[in-house]
């Protein structure tokens, strides 16, 4: 079976060709890169990726060890090229939310292709300023936001456009892959006469060895995932700090992704983003100038001794699908609180797994966190990374997408 995927960025091999940087094909990469491993192994599937890149103006071929990539300009319309050349049985979609996977349906057509669902700009569009009411956001644009044209006013159209593109696309489908009740309604709401197919994703490797430890945490810590986008919810952790700090004062928190917070030289005052103003306020009336802390660009291993050190995982967000942020720490088993909110409760399906609160609820919000703190030391995750594991199992995910690509193909 000759199986194309369309990727929204070529693969750490392909980008190693095209930058002439042979390091890069050694990066991190991601679940993407483990399950390209996966299938490049057997026999029966011969693989082929695409994605596009403003490095290239012609498409380009390039030979790796599991799969053949090809490099698509970001100009023009290539498609056509590109499935005359693969003569695919199955095109899997990896995610609805980027425009360019529309022009291939419109270019080839929707038959033997299948979308996997993952970030549902449709849905999440409603909900980017995280509940912060407009005329906030707008009194916290920055000179760097009118300069770049990237605040979250504009970010907000940008994917209410995103978001037309990929209705466009779900009603034009007739197959998706998904994980969570939710995705499964969300896009049936939009195309009722899709076809859902369920199936897993892989987790990172690093994360399938190792264990939480309470003994060997740092006592009190919190680890987010993110925290740079208004709708995963680090302003709400805020407001629910100080109740937390009254207790347990030693409270600190570490935020995986680049430090908005940064402030004292006169460049700030022109280069930092919106929200990072405005989390910046946020912080100087709850007082958590030393509680709070951005980590910077984080690889899978610093995530995972982030995640080993922490006390708490905390899911703050307001809207999620299946966040693989979560189910990393479920893996290792991490204390974890999420907000109830999309399809996190498949996630949590009871006390074993986590804990639920309301998303929009900051005193629902602080309580689980003491109650997370209060019950750490005596936590048993052995359900916890056996759920985990369960879902995650990647022999059983790569059956079950070879399950779909024949119904697909057929």
């Amino acid at each position: 079976m000759r199986v194309l995927w369309l990727l929204n960025a070529p693969l750490p091999e392909a980008l190693s060709v095209l930058t002439g940087r042979p390091e890069v094909s050694h990066s991190t990469g991601s679940w993407v890169c483990a399950l390209t491993e996966a299938l490049g192994q057997r026999s029966d599937i011969t693989l082929f990726t695409a994605a596009p890149s403003p490095l290239t103006r012609k498409l380009v071929e390039v030979k790796g060890p599991s799969a053949t990539h090809f490099v698509v300009p970001v100009k023009g319309n290539h498609w056509k090229e590109l499935s005359e050349r693969v003569r695919p049985d199955v095109v899997h979609i990896h995610g609805t939310e980027f425009p360019f996977f529309l022009d291939y349906v419109e270019t080839c057509g929707s038959d033997h292709v299948v979308a996997s669902l993952q970030g549902l700009l449709c849905a999440y569009r409603e909900v980017i300023y995280g509940g912060i009411p407009e005329e906030t956001i707008r009194r916290y644009i920055t000179f760097r936001d009118i300069l770049r044209k990237d605040s979250l006013v504009d970010k907000r159209a940008d994917m209410w456009r995103r978001g037309d593109a990929e209705i466009a696309l779900l009603k034009k489908l007739k197959h998706v892959m998904g994980r969570t009740f939710w995705d499964q309604e969300v896009s049936l709401n939009v195309n009722p006469d899709l076809q859902y197919h369920y199936c897993g994703e892989a987790l990172r490797e690093p994360f399938y060895t190792g264990k939480w430890e309470f003994e060997r945490c740092i006592p009190h810590r919190i680890f987010l995932s993110q925290g740079t986008n208004p709708f995963k919810g680090a302003h709400l952790l805020f407001a629910a700090l100080p109740e937390v700090l009254r207790k347990y004062p030693d409270t600190s928190v570490h935020i995986a992704g680049p430090n908005v917070l940064i402030g004292g030289r006169v460049k700030v005052k022109f280069f930092k983003n919106g929200f990072g103003n405005y989390l910046s306020a946020l912080i100087r009336q709850y007082g958590l100038q030393e509680t709070v802390r951005f980590i910077g660009e984080s690889d899978a291993e610093r995530i995972k001794r982030e995640l080993l050190a922490a006390n708490l995982f905390l899911l703050p967000s307001v809207i999620e699908n299946s966040p693989n942020s979560l189910c990393e720490a479920q893996l290792l088993g991490v204390p974890s609180v999420a907000s109830d909110v999309g399809g996190t409760s498949a996630l949590i399906p009871d006390a074993s797994c986590g804990t639920l609160y309301p998303f929009d609820d900051v005193q629902a919000l602080s309580a689980a966190i003491l109650r997370a703190f209060e019950e750490s030391s005596s936590f048993d995750n052995t359900r916890m990374r056996a759920v985990a594991a369960e879902r995650h199992n990647r022999a059983r995910i790569v059956r079950d997408l070879l399950q779909v690509y024949g119904e697909v193909s057929d």
